[in-house]
């Protein structure tokens, strides 16, 4: 079922001049190809294969991945009437090769014309059937990898390419690439994101003078200089208050890669979703007309009640707080002794030192029974000195 799934997802992205060849046009065409028998079908699908990596070696990538998509029409069609328990092992053999290689070439296109989301999506398609293929891991990582969005998942991606090869030198770097992507201004700056701009200032400069090319060595200079240049950006971004407003508002939706803000052009308040894929097009869209009202999520929350007073704890406040339960504690631990003791006095000191036991009582009594009821008391003094009088 996954399987027809992927090829059906093909066939809705082939254009129509990606349809077979030998199928002709309309509907008698389309008949004739569905009279195919299952080995046809698998032929087909190869020969398609084969036209399309032409294609791909020639430079026409158009061309290529419209064979490939015609390649996948007839795999469609091979699993829709394929009885897998009556075919032969070499027969499915062949089927599965050419189903994976198809989607594999498709996504290899697809990095080639920047169609992500595409390259994505084949990739999937084989990992559905082959959860741990390399190929596809690799390369739906390195389209991942091209949006601030998907970077956490371009990162999983190759992560897991190096466990299964650990000999992939190519997938470590990029692994090494996606993580730096990942990283803000104050992570290249080693900064706090509440940090002055004096801070910043500092971090700068300590971070200027760790990375300056011109103390590194000679196979580190490449990527002293790429570090230098970033620190340099991200210097030049949040020493401006206006662009450090900016880029901390991008932070919050930097992985969602979209932000719904109020429509200008619409007079019932609608909404238009912009999207974007790094800072830099975050930056070109919105400088100069910060989003901070137009937002559906920050909406939502001016709309709560907030309340002026409401500052955080300060230590002073959470050591009173601490203090006070702290005293509620012993004041309830005091009692249960206190009622442990009175069950203990009349063996321990009543029956054993009766001759200082009225005395004391009479001495302790505004402090030992003062959180009882005085009845209680009474009665119970009452109580044991009838039974030393006895």
């Amino acid at each position: 079922e996954r399987w027809l799934a992927c090829a059906g997802m093909a066939q809705q992205r082939s254009a129509p001049s990606a349809a077979p060849s030998n199928a002709g046009a309309g509907a008698s065409g389309r008949g004739a190809v569905r009279t195919l028998r299952l080995e046809d079908c698998v032929a087909q699908a190869e020969a398609a294969k084969e036209a399309g990596n032409v294609q791909f070696r020639a430079g026409a990538s158009a061309k290529a991945l419209a064979k490939y998509r015609e390649g996948l029409e007839f795999a469609r069609l091979f699993r829709e009437k394929a009885d897998r328990r009556t075919l032969s092992q070499e027969l499915l053999r062949r089927a599965d090769a050419v189903f994976l290689a198809l989607h594999l070439n498709c996504t290899q296109v697809c990095l080639k014309v920047s169609d992500w989301a595409g390259a994505i999506e084949h990739a999937e398609c084989v990992l559905d059937v082959d959860p741990d293929n390399v190929k596809a891991l690799y390369r739906r990582g390195v389209a991942r990898s091209q949006t601030t969005s998907t970077l956490e998942g371009a990162c999983d991606d190759f992560a897991r390419v190096t466990e299964l090869d650990p000999n992939n030198a190519e997938a470590r770097e990029q692994l090494q690439l996606a993580r730096e992507r990942m990283l803000t201004f104050y992570d290249l700056l080693g900064a706090h994101p509440r940090a002055s701009p004096s801070q910043i200032r500092q971090a700068y400069l300590r971070e200027a003078k760790r990375w300056h090319p011109d103390k590194a060595a000679k196979e580190d200079k490449a990527l002293s200089t790429q570090r230098f240049k970033d620190i340099a950006e991200a210097h030049e971004v949040l020493r401006d208050p206006g662009l450090r407003k900016l880029y901390d508002f991008y932070l919050q939706y930097r992985f969602e890669g979209q932000l719904e803000v109020e429509d200008p052009e619409d007079p019932r308040g609608g909404y238009v979703n912009v999207t974007f894929q790094d800072w830099t097009d975050f930056r070109r869209i919105f400088e100069g007309c910060l989003p901070s009202t137009g937002a559906r999520r920050q909406r939502a929350n001016e709309d709560e009640p907030q309340d002026p007073d409401d500052a955080p704890l300060s230590v002073w406040e959470w050591l009173v707080a601490g203090g006070a339960l702290l005293a509620v504690w012993c004041g309830f631990a005091w009692r249960w002794n206190h009622q442990q003791w009175l069950k203990c006095l009349p063996l321990e000191i009543y029956y054993v030192h009766e001759e200082f036991s009225m005395p004391l009582a009479l001495l302790m009594s505004p402090f030992f029974y003062g959180n009882l009821p005085w009845d209680d008391s009474v009665r119970w003094f009452r109580s044991m000195v009838a039974q030393v009088m006895v």
